[in-house]
């Protein structure tokens, strides 16, 4: 607790108010257990730095993090592990991404597919657009209602 009734919390401090007595001031402009107001989703998923949150490193990666610091590519731990939290994200797609690639090469060694022609592709862009319509002449009716 700051001297004059604030704490701090990260790189802000908060000021302790009892925003239930005080009924000109909105709820979601009490910040004292973090941002609730409109954009507080994004805010808390990107630019919040999470309190009391702490891990052990091995040597190899205060090692492997050292080494980046020195290069002068990164200003801060936080930078290098955000950049290999980011990486592995890229490489989790990516193996998602072959996942559905093998299970395509499988259905088409097994003839599970379907052939068209300039006509079928036609007919078939015909259907599409004509449930297309349908659906939203039923949703014009259904908010007319």
């Amino acid at each position: 607790m700051i001297a004059d009734g604030r704490r701090a919390c990260g790189k802000i401090d908060i000021v302790e108010f009892d925003f239930e007595k005080d009924e000109d001031i909105l709820p979601e402009y009490d910040f004292a257990r973090g941002v609730r107001a409109k954009h507080h989703e994004a805010y808390n998923a990107g630019t919040r730095e999470s309190v009391g949150m702490n891990a052990q490193l091995t040597p190899k990666l205060e090692h492997l993090i050292n080494e980046r610091l020195q290069s002068g590519a990164y200003k801060s731990a936080t930078e290098v592990i955000e950049d290999a939290f980011e990486a592995l994200s890229e490489r989790e797609n990516f193996q998602a991404i072959r996942a559905e690639l093998d299970h395509a090469d499988e259905q088409l060694e097994r003839g599970d597919y379907a052939e068209y022609d300039e006509n079928a592709i036609h007919e078939l862009a015909e259907r599409i657009k004509t449930r297309g319509r349908a659906r939203l002449a039923e949703e014009r009716d259904s908010s007319v209602r």
